[in-house]
């Protein structure tokens, strides 16, 4: 019988700043989340809109640069820093909103050679968690970019999962040996989702967008990686393949629209939703069934039990009140209470352990 490998729970309890020395200058748990580029073309994108965002002393949270995959009237606008979600919305209203009111001076060309990329912070996640966040965007990816980006489905700049396997082979080769080395090369970083953004940023890049002239879509598509991102943040105990089965045992659909509201409202209306959802599910699984787990099962069962049967010298008290109750993956209790109903029923029991520019 085949004997999966075990991931070391030193690996997989690894925060991402801590295995790389670029990651380890990203924002704290407190701090920015999220950066964008814009990479456009058209007329006035080089002078009148660098003027505004490019040029202006005033304005210090963008910068402009020349970018040699586009044409010569094309540049790239990039957040100058990682920011919260709700700057990043101000950012990106602001930007289309200048575009809109310049219309005779700034007229966008959204070539094929034009993208939008978002990064997200993950340098304060662990390796398990950031395994976890990949498994469930990798599930809605096929659809999530035929509902954004369906003229990007193929683009070999912005590859799928399911239009490069290899991206998932990478990564689990490198849950097998302890260590992110295949899927954060360079050479993997023409994928919808930049696994090597973290080895430089301590981020996720997200390519799928391409050229883009509306800030709802934006933000919106947005909203959808924010939905998947605070689940695995929410949830730093569940492991990926546990994930996994509570998905496949629920009704899919149903299950996205009670945890990922935002990643249900982009998808909804496609036509052939569950074929994506099929094989977004069938290449995510790949992955969370790859490898064991249970190593980290077991240092988290452990963890928990230290803390619940901690003592204190007599007269001590405990600076933090310890709950004696197991929180089923630390979900807030919106999601804790959507989350158990969905996957089993109306009364919901706690679940043991045991189960950036570039």
């Amino acid at each position: 019988m085949f004997e999966k490998v075990v991931v070391p729970s030193k690996f997989a309890n690894a925060k991402i700043r801590n295995l790389y020395s670029k990651a380890s200058s990203a924002p704290g748990p407190t701090g920015g989340e999220i950066g964008i580029e814009f990479e456009l073309e058209g007329v006035g994108v080089q002078t009148h809109l660098q003027s505004k965002f490019g040029m202006n002393p005033e304005i210090t949270n963008w910068s402009y640069h020349n970018d040699g995959s586009l044409d010569d009237t094309g540049g790239e606008y990039v957040f100058t820093k990682p920011v919260t979600r709700s700057v990043a919305k101000k950012q990106v209203s602001d930007f289309y909103e200048y575009i809109d009111q310049n219309k005779t001076k700034i007229t966008l060309n959204l070539s094929p050679r034009c993208s939008t990329h978002i990064h997200l912070n993950f340098a304060n996640f662990t390796v398990s968690q950031t395994v976890l966040f990949l498994v469930m965007y990798y599930s809605y990816e096929d659809a999530l970019i035929k509902a954004v980006a369906p003229e990007r489905v193929g683009n070999r700049f912005c590859l799928s999962l399911s239009d490069s396997h290899g991206i998932g082979e990478y990564l689990i080769d490198d849950l097998k040996i302890g260590s992110f080395q295949k899927a954060t090369s360079h050479y993997r970083k023409y994928s919808a989702c930049n696994i090597a953004a973290l080895a430089k940023f301590g981020t996720l890049e997200f390519r799928a967008m391409g050229g883009c002239a509306d800030a709802n879509l934006l933000n919106k598509w947005l909203d959808a990686l924010l939905d998947l991102y605070d689940f695995a943040k929410l949830n730093p105990k569940l492991t990926p393949d546990f994930f996994m089965s509570s998905l496949s045992s629920s009704s899919f659909e149903a299950y996205t629209a009670s945890n990922f509201p935002a990643v249900f409202n982009l998808i909804k209306n496609l036509p052939d939703l569950s074929q994506y959802l099929d094989k977004g599910v069938w290449n995510a699984q790949n992955i969370a069934y790859a490898v064991d787990w249970s190593e980290v099962v077991k240092y988290n069962t452990e963890k928990k039990e230290r803390a619940t049967n901690k003592t204190y010298p007599t007269g001590a008290t405990p600076s933090k009140t310890l709950s004696t109750t197991v929180k089923p993956y630390g979900l807030s209790p919106p999601k804790k209470k959507s989350m158990l109903a969905t996957m089993y029923g109306t009364s919901p029991t706690p679940i043991p352990f045991s189960s950036w520019d570039d």
